[in-house]
């Protein structure tokens, strides 16, 4: 049966190079144990591949450690280790072996919040475009509609046995407005946004019950060719928060055409003689009333608790604590706003799964690139490693992965799945593919890969499980392994929107667990190099196929579908959108990754 699941396996398998399946330090952590008296114990592993002959965490050395370079010890146990040290907010693990010589790498508790973790940068001609798009948002919008108040709906009862107090028969905007919105550069770290707008016609139509008697004020008010500027001040605070500015009358400018009224009372008749005087207290005074009130509210760092429910069973599988705040605010010559946003993305104690305790995530120090972009370049993202390794710890300390099951079909498998038959699995047999983390996984960049935006990502002791419905209609585990996996691939970005992908070498495996399964038992002891060969054929198979896919990877969205899903009402109008990648690269630091994304507007 081996010779049979060989030659299966291995035929027109391609030829991979070997490469590190460890993190930078050769050093992986499998568990961590908070205990009692303030000290952790970390499980943890040396390489295999790096013969690392030292090693400390916070300057400890843990004693238990076989270095791999003892040729005496074989097995697994030459690797693994255990240490008890004093509990802290961060930590260095620091390795060394003959090739490489001393590595180091620092890591933070998972809630220490990342300064400068996310810039944005929205470029002017965006904004240019944004203008069109909310003008189809508002055209003819009704409020009524869109916060579902019927005509003949009571909007307002003081008491249960009175009559209604108040009807709110139309609000909205009639006409499609003219919209521009803009930045503008300001001083003191502070970005101005700038929106202009004129409105054929904003109308208000309510219906007001009289005091002492039963009859109701009737009054339709429309202001014809309002035209309305507004210019505000964001600034990020000295405490990191946000404040709106308004200090000058000529933030706010109000202009209105035209009042028409028709109403049965005398004094809703008068007010158009009155526009005039309306329109210059607004001028005026609005700004000193407002702009006083603003400075004494700012917008605290966003705290947010955010659920999910995966597996749709009514229970959260993961609560994420998310907290974020300004760093920066500013717009360039260009007009270019640019906005640098720090913050923390983890999961507290009690949604910890159970044995997912972490050290921290993986801090990799660096300066915050300038923002340039590219040609076509809408929005810039530029994102801290450090951020990105942060929200992965937070996936993997909530065991989320554990409540995923992908559905497939055998014949999704390629020639790896054509192998199966040999097992007797049907081509077209239904199964489910499922993975838990056994350790925490990390991320790093690299800029002197085959593209800009090299990265490699290492999982240690990733457990797959594949389940497989037999000839009798049963499911059952063809396989379950556990592996230390790399995947090393670098991407390229065209203004056009194409991809470079690169393959070579893109997939390192080293089995470390084979569980009971069908394939396993049936296999023996060369399951697992053949499972590795199997998959590795697998990946290049489907590697012309991914390719195919990033030379036209674009994603097309209709923004006003998703805004009436959103707010379950049919009231915008269609807006199609394209987006794609523009430019990819990694910093000269390596510790910040930049993605440029194009949008147009259909």
């Amino acid at each position: 049966m081996t010779s049979c699941i060989s030659a299966a396996l291995l035929v027109g398998s391609p030829s991979f190079a070997q490469q590190p399946v460890t993190p930078s330090t050769g050093i992986s952590i499998l568990s961590v144990d908070n205990n009692a008296d303030n000290t952790v114990t970390i499980n943890g592993k040396a390489g295999p591949w790096q013969a690392i002959t030292d090693l400390t965490i916070n300057g400890y050395q843990p004693l238990n450690y076989i270095p791999q370079s003892d040729p005496s010890i074989t097995g697994p146990e030459a690797h693994i280790f255990s240490l008890t040290i004093p509990a802290a907010d961060h930590y260095q693990i620091v390795s060394y072996d003959m090739l490489q010589g001393t590595r180091s790498a620092d890591y933070a508790s998972a809630d220490t919040a990342i300064e400068n973790a996310v810039q944005l940068a929205i470029s002017d001609q965006f904004m240019a475009e944004v203008g069109p798009v909310v003008e189809t948002l508002l055209e003819d919008i009704s409020l009524t509609s869109l916060l579902d108040i019927d005509s003949n709906e009571c909007i307002y009862r003081q008491y249960s046995w009175q009559r209604c107090g108040l009807y709110l028969r139309e609000a909205g905007i009639n006409g499609r407005p003219d919209v521009s919105v803009f930045f503008t550069p300001a001083s003191n770290n502070e970005l101005t946004i700038n929106v202009a707008i004129h409105i054929p016609e904003a109308a208000l139509h309510t219906r007001v019950k009289r005091p002492f008697w039963w009859g109701y004020r009737n009054t339709r008010i429309a202001a014809k060719n309002v035209d309305v500027f507004a210019q505000i001040g964001v600034t990020a605070t000295d405490n990191q928060s946000i404040k709106l500015i308004l200090d000058d009358p000529s933030d706010i400018a109000l202009h209105i055409g035209k009042l028409d009224v028709d109403s049965n009372t005398i004094a809703a008749n008068m007010i158009p003689l009155f526009k005039n005087s309306i329109t210059t207290i607004i001028n005026k005074h609005l700004v000193n009333v407002v702009g006083p009130i603003l400075n004494h509210v700012a917008l605290p760092e966003i705290p947010l608790s955010l659920p999910l429910d995966i597996d749709g069973d009514g229970n959260n599988d993961a609560v994420f604590d998310i907290a974020m705040h300004a760093n920066q605010l500013s717009a360039d010559n260009n007009n270019t706003g640019i906005v640098a946003i720090g913050g923390a993305i983890s999961v507290s104690e009690e949604n910890t799964a159970q044995g997912r305790e972490i050290l921290g995530y993986r801090v990799i120090e660096g300066e915050l690139p300038n923002a340039d972009l590219a040609n076509n370049t809408d929005i810039q993202a530029s994102l801290a490693v450090s951020f990105v390794n942060q929200i992965v710890a937070a996936l993997y300390q909530s065991g989320l992965e554990e409540s995923i099951a992908i559905p497939l079909k055998v014949s999704d498998l390629g020639s790896f799945g054509e192998a199966l038959g040999i097992f007797g699995y049907a081509i077209d047999a239904p199964m489910n593919f499922e993975i838990a983390f056994g350790g925490l996984p990390e991320i790093t960049l690299s800029n002197d890969a085959v593209n800009p935006l090299g990265l490699q990502l290492v999982a240690p002791e990733l457990r797959f499980k594949m389940i497989i419905e037999n000839a009798a209609g049963e499911m059952e585990t063809a396989l379950d392994f556990e592996m230390d996996v790399a995947v090393a691939t670098s991407i390229g970005a065209h203004a056009d929107g194409k991809l470079d992908l690169d393959f070579n070498d893109i997939l390192a495996m080293n089995i470390t667990t084979l569980y009971p399964s069908t394939i396993s038992d049936l296999g023996g002891p060369q399951t697992a190099p053949l499972i590795t060969f199997g998959l590795q054929m697998m990946l290049q198979e489907f590697a012309p196929l991914v390719e195919d896919l990033t030379n036209s990877a674009r994603i097309d969205l209709d923004l006003g579908a998703l805004l009436n899903d959103l707010l379950k009402t049919n009231d915008f109008s269609t807006i199609p959108a394209t987006g794609y990648i523009t430019e990819a690269d990694a910093s000269d630091d390596n510790a910040y990754m930049t993605i440029g994304i194009g949008v147009d507007f259909n």
